[in-house]
């Protein structure tokens, strides 16, 4: 995605909408650079017992992006320094 762009889905996910309808009219698509669904944003999950403060988070199984962006490289970044960290703590 990052090299790339385009649209990722999980293998499970069924298309509600077509790929032109997830960026609605009122915004230009040349300015929009990434897409992001909400999984789960319940304000009266937010003190949660079982979901805590992930009661409100975003969704990975379905989301578009142009290439090169700053954000995923970013988040490629922090995912490999917590696996460096984990390793650390289990050695």
């Amino acid at each position: 995605m990052y090299v790339e762009g385009g649209l990722y889905t999980d293998i499970d996910v069924e298309a509600l909408k077509s790929i032109p309808e997830f960026i609605p009219r009122t915004f230009d698509d040349a300015e929009i650079d990434m897409v992001i669904g909400i999984e789960n944003d319940e304000p009266k999950f937010k003190n949660h017992p079982i979901l805590g403060p992930v009661a409100r988070n975003f969704c990975q199984w379905t989301f578009l992006c142009k290439p090169q962006l700053p954000f995923l490289i970013k988040m490629v970044e922090n995912a490999v320094a917590r696996l460096h960290d984990l390793a650390k703590e289990q050695s």
